[in-house]
């Protein structure tokens, strides 16, 4: 809802107002049940309805319920028949029906009841969790952890579904009521973190953030896991002060803390303290901080961090393009010192490997690498850019590696030592040597069907 609206809103007449309300509501019968629950001015203790403790048993008998063992009696199942079995799926088929009657309340507009009935699915994560016997693995590392991430997701599930309705201000206060008064219950093992989202949907004015502020001092929920919630509500009252109290306490501990309190000294051009929390971040935490700080750091101002910055973040995402700006900086021995950190490790990193070496044209050691016949899976994209510098060498590595994939067999060893021998098509003077060692081993004793078809695929005959 933009401001043109309002305004417009504003300026017409109550008469009007009320009779389109009249008319939506004459239409949608959801829609009149949720006019009728957002009227009502209730307390929390004149309510009764959903029974958290009850609903919360029922589903705790069902998912006992199951049975894993059962998936493998009888004859024709097969060793490798549990991995076609989905531990999630199991836990969803007893859970969908009670969460299908959670949207069916907000649908109704009763988001008391709605939230009783996800409070009641949220606590078989922390409370009388069922013990499952799992041999097959079928619930990865156990049950207790398989249903703690499976309804940990359903607080942002429900504050999606719920904020596709009007709440008025005492259903808003009844919720956050409801999910305090839980915490408490059981023993404060509520991971609130994962109700932020849902808080942060109803904390949208000026009163419901003092409302909120009060009963976290009450409930003493001052931390991390509410640490958004308390950055919301200082937006909302406009107080810089609690901001930077909670983001300079809990910035390391959140990322999205993190994120936000160096957006505000960035916006306010206090490029000292960007500056300081920049560096203590990307030193905890650089896959998530690097990028924002190689982009925003003033780097004539702190040239070292941005170039640490700068390889923290190629280091994890092996980008040519910030290689392209970090080498600007770099001597040609503090290049190749750095490129070295690249040599080691999976297929992308060696890769990335190859291809700075390529860029800085250090043929040689590109070279050297392929001799070194460590990573046979490398191997195609590592004599690539030197099959025409060092065409004796490259086709001597070849060979060498083919002879070794032959003598493996297999279609697949086949493929790949054809595709090696294709790297030297075009090389005119090793044309001769090429022809003669692919004939060779086309015509291997004993013969060898597949190899010959491989070598005819890709044109080497």
């Amino acid at each position: 809802m933009n401001y043109d609206f309002i305004e417009i809103y504003n300026k017409i007449e109550n008469s009007k107002k009320l009779s389109f309300l009249k008319q939506l509501l004459q239409k949608d019968s959801n829609l009149q049940e949720q006019f009728l629950e957002f009227s009502k001015g209730r307390t929390l203790d004149e309510i009764t309805g959903v029974d958290i403790e009850d609903i919360r048993r029922r589903i705790y008998n069902e998912l006992i319920e199951i049975d894993v063992e059962d998936e493998f009696e009888g004859e024709g199942h097969y060793h490798d028949y549990y991995d076609e079995i989905d531990g999630d799926k199991l836990i969803e088929e007893v859970i969908a029906p009670y969460y299908k009657e959670v949207i069916e309340y907000i649908d109704k507009g009763n988001s008391l009841d709605a939230f009783r009935q996800l409070l009641s699915i949220y606590e078989l994560s922390i409370i009388d969790i069922p013990e499952i016997p799992d041999d097959y693995c079928v619930f990865g590392d156990g049950f207790e952890l398989a249903i703690y991430y499976f309804v940990s997701v359903y607080p942002n599930k429900f504050s999606a579904q719920l904020n596709k309705i009007v709440l008025s201000l005492e259903a808003k206060k009844m919720l956050i009521e409801l999910l305090f008064e839980r915490h408490s219950i059981l023993d404060y093992k509520y991971k609130l973190n994962h109700f932020q989202s849902l808080i942060i949907s109803l904390v949208d004015d000026r009163e419901m953030a003092n409302y909120l502020l009060n009963k976290l001092e009450e409930n003493g929920l001052y931390s991390v896991n509410l640490a958004l919630v308390l950055l919301q509500i200082s937006n909302l009252l406009d107080d810089d002060e609690l901001f930077l109290k909670v983001a300079n306490e809990f910035y390391l501990e959140d990322v999205e803390v993190g994120h936000k309190l160096l957006k505000r000294h960035k916006n306010r051009q206090d490029k000292l303290e960007f500056f300081n929390i920049a560096r203590l971040l990307l030193e905890k935490n650089p896959k998530e901080y690097a990028l924002y700080i190689v982009e925003n750091l003033d780097k004539k101002v702190y040239k070292t961090l941005y170039i640490e910055a700068l390889k923290a973040y190629i280091y994890i995402e092996f980008s040519m393009r910030h290689y392209k700006i970090l080498r600007e900086y770099l001597t040609n021995t503090e290049r190749l010192e750095y490129i070295y950190r690249f040599k080691d490790g999976y297929s992308t990193s060696v890769n990335f490997y190859i291809n700075l070496l390529e860029l800085e044209k250090e043929y040689g050691m590109i070279l050297n690498f392929a001799r070194e016949d460590k990573n046979i899976y490398a191997l195609e994209k590592s004599l690539k850019p030197i099959v025409t510098i060092y065409s004796d060498e490259v086709f001597e590595i070849i060979k060498k590696n083919c002879d070794k994939l032959v003598k493996e067999r297999g279609r697949y060893s086949y493929k790949r030592a054809s595709k090696l021998l294709k790297l030297m098509l075009g090389v005119s003077k090793k044309e001769d040597e090429l022809n003669s060692y692919v004939h060779k081993l086309y015509n291997h004793k004993p013969r060898l069907p597949a190899l010959r078809d491989e070598l005819k695929k890709l044109k080497l005959l």
